[in-house]
């Protein structure tokens, strides 16, 4: 099952984002991708993995290496980045809802205009009179 979501992200966001809208409700298991390798810039291949609008929500990435690579405005919500590598990444306007990133690599990973909130957090919070 890993291969056929795996040959679908190499298809695109845009497939990818479609059959995951087909496949609501399940957990794809991505665990141990290298994004650098496995996802090579076309342009040049010195240049470093770019992927924009993919929608990982829900999905297991554990383990995962996005090192080095840039994402933008891809969604990781309610998603398990455990034991993941994210060092020298670039992730701009990514939003990480209620994600897991335990044990996870992030030094020097840069995440401009992100949203790292929790809904679980609102109902905790004190709102002021």
């Amino acid at each position: 099952m890993k291969t056929d979501y795996f040959s679908e992200i190499k298809k695109g966001s845009h497939s990818w984002n479609t059959f995951r809208n087909t496949d609501e409700g399940t957990r794809p298991v991505l665990r141990d991708i290298n994004f650098v390798s496995e996802f090579p810039n076309p342009q040049n291949i010195y240049s470093l993995p770019e992927l924009d609008g993919y929608d990982f929500t829900n999905c297991d990435l554990h383990g995962c290496s996005f090192r080095n690579g840039t994402y933008n405005n891809c969604k990781f919500d309610n998603s398990s980045i455990n034991w993941a590598d994210l060092v020298d990444a670039y992730f701009y306007k990514c939003t990480f809802i209620d994600v897991s990133m335990r044990v996870s690599k992030i030094g020097d990973g840069h995440f401009i205009k992100c949203n790292f909130t929790y809904p679980s957090d609102e109902l905790h919070s004190v709102k002021a009179n």
